[in-house]
């Protein structure tokens, strides 16, 4: 038809930069027809000039993000004019595809300009900016998205995994009590909480890929005792959070936070509480080397469940040599299968003759 010819001219016009024709180009983007539109601003992308740029806004506007392939063509052909200050300056357009479209049009450009739009007040654009800056990346600009971490209001799961991802390429001490503090900060979804205490969890340690894009990158690692101060300051306010409390006193074993004993020590005897939760709660007592821990894990085979028991049987058959023959025999043959598991594991990793013996005669029940 009519229009689909008027379209395979405007791309040619474009592929030959005809710039005798760019006045019917610009004519072209006010057309009704979107795929006309779509033609003319690649074409004017193809012979780029500041003269293209008012027109081209104009459409971004009309368009409001109804046609993405129309939003593509002119995102690129602003992006081809390469004047980022002009089109940064957008950000203060009252239209949010404008400025959707001025994020895209720097994103392509590479431009550290895109900076400015990190505090859009629209979701989708500060978003899209967190994106080009993180999966580009653009490290130069990583300190403008990391300070969200300390003020994370308003800011989606995405922007604030991006964040995080800034802040722990640069492990310092302050980075390290902001990811604390937001970790503690229930104002926002619990698996970035989570996330923010991973981090805190690898901050001693190299990371050899990007934590965004999977790349291979290696990150520094920081200092373990960083860690370990910033979750100390917010320690209280995480356990008594039902939902991460587990996740917390799985870190702060890892760092070696030994004040978190007496709250591991009521959650063993409390058994209202999860099993699963009692029994992390002795493991981690375990990773922190408490004075006390065979008193405890003997307890604990009286807990009423097996997940606990199992994990007692596993401690005491690691740090106390007289258990596995003390208690095997009484005890294997009328306990659940969880903690059969749990002493065929300890009897396997028990090199004496007695825990041979016993591994010998299962081997023959099995066969």
């Amino acid at each position: 038809n009519n229009d689909e010819i008027k379209a395979q001219v405007a791309r040619q016009l474009g592929e030959l930069k005809c710039a005798d024709a760019r006045g019917d180009l610009v004519l072209l983007l006010k057309n009704k027809n979107p795929r006309l539109q779509f033609f003319a601003s690649l074409a004017l992308g193809n012979m780029p000039d500041i003269s293209n740029f008012q027109p081209l806004v104009d459409c971004l506007d009309e368009n409001a993000d109804k046609d993405a392939f129309l939003r593509h063509g002119i995102v690129m052909a602003l992006a081809a004019i390469t004047d980022s200050k002009r089109i940064a300056d957008l950000k203060s357009h009252s239209s949010s595809p404008v400025r959707l479209g001025a994020v895209l049009a720097l994103r392509n450009q590479k431009s550290h300009l895109i900076k400015e739009f990190l505090e859009d007040i629209d979701p989708k654009i500060h978003d899209e900016a967190a994106r080009a800056i993180a999966d580009l990346p653009m490290e130069d600009l990583y300190p403008f998205l990391e300070k969200f971490v300390e003020n994370p209001n308003g800011k989606s799961s995405a922007f604030l995994r991006r964040a995080m991802a800034a802040s722990r390429t640069n492990p310092s001490k302050q980075n390290a009590e902001s990811l604390a503090k937001l970790a503690s900060y229930n104002g926002i979804s619990i698996e970035i909480r989570k996330e923010a205490l991973a981090h805190l969890d690898s901050w001693a340690s190299e990371l050899k890929r990007d934590i965004i894009t999977g790349q291979s990158k290696t990150t520094k690692a920081g200092s373990k005792e960083y860690a370990s101060s910033a979750l100390k300051l917010y320690t209280a306010k995480l356990l008594a959070d039902s939902n991460i409390s587990k996740d917390t006193i799985k870190v702060a074993s890892n760092l070696g936070i030994k004040e978190i004993t007496p709250v591991l020590l009521a959650n063993i005897s409390n058994h209202s509480l999860a099993a699963e939760q009692r029994k992390d709660s002795l493991k981690a007592l375990e990773m922190l080397g408490y004075e006390k821990l065979l008193d405890i894990s003997r307890k604990s085979l009286g807990d009423p469940s097996d997940i606990v028991r199992a994990q007692a049987i596993k401690i005491l058959g690691r740090n106390d040599k007289s258990f596995v023959m003390e208690m095997f025999e009484s005890n294997f043959e009328n306990c659940s299968a969880k903690e059969q598991q749990s002493w065929v594991q300890v009897l396997g990793t028990t090199n004496t003759d007695f825990s041979r013996q016993k591994m010998a005669r299962l081997m023959e029940q099995i066969k």
